[in-house]
């Protein structure tokens, strides 16, 4: 067995392959109602981690590149937070132009259509962050590109749980972007698993 392993954020990640949630993972749960403690406790630690300007190294995410996309069989919840975490940051502070909305749209779940549908939407169509508002899913929802039937679908519910929470961590933060992205301030152990 080959192994690769470099230490890298979820920015580089999406620079070196698409990142797909492949269909044997389970539902996205750390934004269930019943794990928000969890959640909550993941994203104060990251936000520790930018107000003191201090690294943070989260554990081993590994997978395996199958049709040049990377698939994790470890890391999913953390892939799937940080990813709302930079989408968040992306609309917040409208960071918008194709190179960074290519980079979010390399972000899929293949575990339901509707999963993959509306990450897809959720980085191709502007949502207003207003920071006077504590409950940011309600615009998304009542956005005219939202299906109401995604509703059903229990990794979408967790991801505006989550949006949620991350809007109620970051709101006073107006550089997130540039700490995630340039100053790189959250990092992970990548592994590459060949030949399993």
């Amino acid at each position: 067995m080959n192994n690769q392993q470099d230490i890298i954020c979820f920015i580089d990640l999406l620079k070196k392959n698409r990142v797909e949630i492949p269909i044997i993972q389970r539902d996205y749960a750390q934004g269930r109602k019943n794990s928000l403690t969890i959640l909550r406790h993941f994203l104060n630690a990251l936000k520790y981690s930018l107000d003191e300007k201090k690294e943070v190294r989260l554990d081993f995410i590994y997978g395996d590149i199958v049709d040049d996309c990377f698939q994790p069989l470890d890391g999913q919840q953390r892939l799937t937070t940080l990813f709302l975490l930079h989408w968040y940051a992306y609309m917040k502070e409208k960071r918008f132009n194709e190179e960074n909305r290519d980079l979010l749209l390399k972000f899929s779940y293949e575990t339901r259509i509707s999963s993959r549908d509306f990450c897809k939407a959720l980085v191709e169509n502007c949502i207003e962050i207003d920071i006077g508002n504590d409950v940011i899913s309600d615009t998304i929802i009542d956005s005219n590109w939202f299906f109401l039937s995604w509703k059903k679908d229990p990794t979408i519910t967790a991801m505006l749980n989550a949006i949620d929470e991350i809007h109620y961590c970051f709101k006073e933060n107006h550089t997130l972007w540039d700490e995630l992205v340039k100053q790189r301030y959250i990092s992970f152990y990548y592994v590459e698993l060949q030949n399993i």
